[in-house]
């Protein structure tokens, strides 16, 4: 059974990165529309922004190349290590506004992100299984 865990409510703007939890770990995939059209990895950060209805995406590379995404009204994040997209253990880090990436909150291990516009404002929810994802984190 999924469960869907509210990280962030009623949001102008959100930003991900991925933290390597391990080797090979750090994979990041952006998924808007439902085809995945970029994957990120360490030092790689996206900006999931309103823009009129619907969600912009933007990417900072860790060169600092900026490239922007096709508008959608939602966008899927998948993270390595989990049971959405292979590869070495990942960590995914979220901050909304007033919140800043790389400190020890807002990092999530299993599950994947579901960004929606609700009203004028974005909805972030972890999406993970409740007995052995969400349990497990409790846990932790």
């Amino acid at each position: 059974m999924d469960l869907r865990v509210n990280l962030l409510h009623q949001v102008p703007a959100v930003q991900v990165a991925s933290v390597p939890a391990g080797t090979g770990g750090g994979a990041l995939q952006v998924i808007p529309f439902g085809v995945a059209i970029e994957t990120g990895g360490p030092g790689d950060v996206f900006i999931l922004a309103m823009s009129g209805t619907l969600i912009a995406v933007t990417k900072t590379s860790a060169t600092g190349a900026v490239t922007h995404y096709p508008l959608a009204p939602a966008v899927t994040v998948r993270w390595g290590g989990t049971r959405f997209l292979a590869g070495g253990p990942t960590l995914v880090d979220v901050a909304g506004p007033g919140q800043a990436l790389g400190d020890s909150t807002g990092r999530y291990r299993a599950g994947a992100l579901e960004v929606k516009v609700v009203g004028s404002l974005m909805e972030v929810n972890d999406v993970v299984r409740l007995h052995d994802e969400y349990l497990d984190g409790v846990a932790e």
